[in-house]
């Protein structure tokens, strides 16, 4: 495990190796039994299901746990928990008024899952902060506004006047400032956005409509001595572009672009290629493939890691195992 390369390529320095990231979500319930609700929803379980895998696949950062609904459930909004897979959203607090949420609603450590979450990064930085890179995840400004809004945000505000739309990014980029002090200081190196909802913003669009916002949450990451990165799927080559200007410090995305190592370099972000949920269902020939794939695509650069993930829940441990064999021979 390296966590001192992987930290020096999310800093775009150059490492010794190319470092990987594992990213297992609920994966790690099954690692270790106890299913995909309970690593999320219990401290212990939390904790125990990160070390198991980090011990398992010897990673060289690892997100603690991968969750977009947090946010959302501190805000109002109802959970669905499927026994083999993340929870999902059920009801949209802002889907029927044109009105915004009071600030008092805001997220503290006393809120929602929080009081699971911060112990867990708290005992994960204990016994595995000196050899591994610990990343937090946050939801991303679009995709938890999303959240609030239901398909409003897309079918009428993303379409219409931005204005009702800037006022949601602005507020969930505050619930993401109040987040991120949390999270690094219970000891975390990075923290992602993670954004699953971004390909729906228009490439033109993404620079006039997230600048601010966005940007004053990397910034505030890196003014609280954390690295901020943003994770996005399904984007497309002009999209990757218009993100690497809004100002991480790295991108983690689910595959090969074209163009993506010329992008990250022009806006000086580390990219991570990332092996895609899909692959890793596949099994173990079709992850071998696709990281062909990627290594054909993306020739090494500086500042530059592979990952895998979030691994699904139904992923098979021989083909995880195997894809994480490979990552790590990939960056020796």
């Amino acid at each position: 495990m390296g966590r001192a390369e992987c930290l020096q390529a999310l800093r775009r320095e150059k490492a010794g190796r190319t470092p990987w990231i594992l990213v297992p979500g609920v994966y790690a319930g099954k690692v270790t039994g106890c299913g995909a609700e309970a690593v999320l929803r219990d401290a212990d379980q939390m904790a125990e299901g990160f070390l198991a895998c980090r011990e398992r696949y010897a990673p060289d950062g690892m997100a603690v746990f991968f969750d977009t609904t947090v946010e959302a459930e501190c805000l109002g909004c109802d959970l669905i928990w499927p026994k083999d897979a993340p929870p999902r959203v059920e009801n949209h607090p802002l889907a029927d008024t044109e009105e915004m949420l009071c600030r008092c609603m805001l997220p503290s450590e006393y809120d929602g899952r929080l009081p699971v979450i911060l112990p867990a990064m708290r005992r994960i930085k204990e016994a595995a902060g000196e050899d591994t890179a610990l990343i937090a995840p946050i939801c991303g400004p679009f995709t938890l506004a999303c959240q609030l809004r239901g398909e409003r945000l897309w079918t009428e505000d993303l379409a219409g006047s931005p204005g009702y739309l800037q006022e949601i990014l602005n507020y969930c980029a505050e619930a993401a400032f109040n987040l991120l002090g949390l999270y690094i200081g219970a000891g975390m190196d990075a923290v992602v956005l993670a954004d699953p909802m971004l390909h729906k913003v228009p490439a033109e669009r993404m620079g006039p409509l997230l600048a601010d916002s966005y940007r004053a949450v990397f910034d505030l990451i890196r003014a609280r001595g954390a690295l901020p990165g943003l994770m996005a799927q399904d984007i497309s080559a002009a999209q990757l572009e218009a993100l690497c200007g809004l100002g991480p410090d790295w991108i983690f995305a689910d595959g090969a672009l074209p163009g993506a190592a010329a992008a990250a370099g022009k806006h000086q972000v580390c990219f991570a290629a990332g092996l895609s949920g899909q692959a890793l269902l596949g099994g173990a020939a079709d992850a071998a493939a696709e990281l062909r794939r990627l290594r054909e695509d993306l020739p090494g650069q500086d500042g530059m890691l592979w990952g895998a993930g979030p691994v699904p829940y139904g992923a098979a441990e021989e083909t995880v195992a195997a894809a994480a064999r490979a990552l790590g021979e990939e960056g020796r």
